[in-house]
């Protein structure tokens, strides 16, 4: 079973353990949806492994991945830096980062139409 350790986009100091599903393919910086309490929010994936004090049973699962680019290890280290500068919890920091959930989503395309003059 594998596991990583997620920021999430609330105002908490404290990475949470996810399973990973055998087919999402996760790395250190990936953009996910994991469930907290009895909502769904955004995260980045901060570490990868977990801590062994928590019973496998206890460990939700990741339940999407967005296909977007990785959050940058200077992105992360920024995020650090800015929660410590202000003394707030890095997940409230990360929500300002990622204020707008629906950028995570891949863009839909509009068809526009131009009207050609009469001549």
């Amino acid at each position: 079973m594998a596991i990583c350790q997620v920021l999430v986009s609330s105002p908490i100091d404290k990475l949470y353990d996810y399973r990973i599903p055998d087919a999402l393919d996760i790395e250190v910086g990936d953009y996910v949806s994991v469930p907290l309490g009895n909502r769904t929010v955004q995260g980045i994936v901060w570490k990868l492994g977990g801590d062994s004090y928590i019973p496998a049973a206890k460990i939700k699962e990741i339940f999407h991945k967005y296909n977007t680019p990785r959050s940058s290890d200077l992105q992360r280290d920024f995020i650090d830096w800015v929660a410590n500068y202000n003394c707030e919890p890095r997940g409230a920091v990360l929500k300002m980062a990622i204020s707008v959930p629906d950028a995570l989503e891949p863009i839909i395309p509009v068809t526009g139409y131009i009207l050609k003059p009469n001549t």
